[in-house]
């Protein structure tokens, strides 16, 4: 989508503009250089930037699809940063011939010599950001697995919760119905007592079998109430 490029597109520019600092600091003799030069130089590293954040985000997209019922966790990041460093060796070979050659005019047999600390820079760099983004990934990942597993409990209890109710729900009534049937003979006064606090318990249980949350008094008065018709029954 347009909004995933922009993204996309602004990270890699603070990531170039990152690398430009370190890379011209430590391996570019700092910034005494003519302002063309550090344009010039400023433009190739947001190149790379862009070009090696944009195949690695493509690439972890695609593995992120093929390893997508892969359960070990270890093993996913494994191979994704394996395959992260070597896109990112591939990468860097077609940099350096494109800059080497088509910027600067160099001889496209010799356009890698001289070459172990671009590949070094490029590598540590690339490992460093795409630790960050493992590390941030994995946590991502662990927070979501907890969370999908809390949901799962969850959903397992609330089941086991409904079916646990409706298999004691006719047994009480009838229960409580055959206890109303003797008291009206043998005691009309409890009778209608127990009638009332057996039509509480039910509007109780028909106004809240629809709320996840009730207040902790609310629930409290109806076990009052609860245990009040089982006093009456025994």
């Amino acid at each position: 989508t347009m909004q995933s490029r922009l993204k996309y597109g602004i990270t890699s520019f603070f990531i170039g503009i990152l690398v430009f600092i370190i890379g011209t600091w430590f391996w570019g003799e700092g910034f005494h250089h003519p302002i063309a030069e550090l344009i010039l130089s400023f433009s190739i590293y947001q190149m790379y930037a862009f070009a090696i954040f944009f195949a690695n985000s493509e690439f972890f997209k695609f593995i992120g699809n093929f390893q997508r019922n892969e359960n070990n966790l270890v093993k996913k990041l494994a191979t994704s940063f394996a395959g992260s460093v070597f896109i990112t060796i591939l990468v860097l070979i077609i940099l350096r011939f494109v800059v080497r050659v088509y910027f600067f005019g160099g001889n496209p047999e010799t356009f890698l010599d001289n070459s172990k600390t671009y590949f070094f820079f490029g590598i540590t760099i690339t490992v460093i950001i795409n630790l960050i983004f493992t590390l941030i990934y994995f946590y991502k990942e662990i927070a979501e697995r907890k969370i999908t597993a809390s949901q799962f409990v969850a959903k397992t209890e609330t089941a086991r919760y409904e079916s646990l109710k409706s298999q004691l729900d006719p047994h009480f009534l009838f229960n409580s119905l055959n206890v109303l049937t003797s008291l009206i003979g043998e005691n009309p006064a409890l009778a209608e007592k127990f009638s009332t606090k057996l039509s509480k318990v039910y509007r109780y249980v028909l106004e809240q079998k629809s709320k996840d949350l009730i207040p902790l008094q609310e629930e409290l008065d109806f076990a009052r109430t609860y245990m009040d018709l089982l006093k009456m029954r025994f």
